[in-house]
């Protein structure tokens, strides 16, 4: 039953890549569990988030469109 708790991956390095007020990137020096070395990137959210689900009425929802930088586009969510 313990076996199942221990992390299989090992961690030969890490470091800080980028850091601002909202988020944290941590890049990983790994080997995986099959024993592939490689890299691994950690997304560290700073803040909470919160998402809404707006209903009408009718029970509705409704889509809202916005230009999303890392996308370079107009997205529909």
């Amino acid at each position: 039953m313990n076996e199942e708790l221990i992390n299989p991956w090992t961690v030969n390095a890490e470091k800080p890549v980028y850091d601002n007020p909202w988020i944290q990137v941590t890049e990983y020096d790994v080997i995986n569990p099959s024993g592939g070395i490689g890299i691994y990137g950690k997304v560290h959210f700073k803040n909470y988030a919160v998402g809404v689900f707006p209903l009408d009425a009718e029970l509705n929802t409704w889509l809202v469109g916005q230009y999303r930088f890392v996308l370079n586009q107009y997205s529909w969510e």
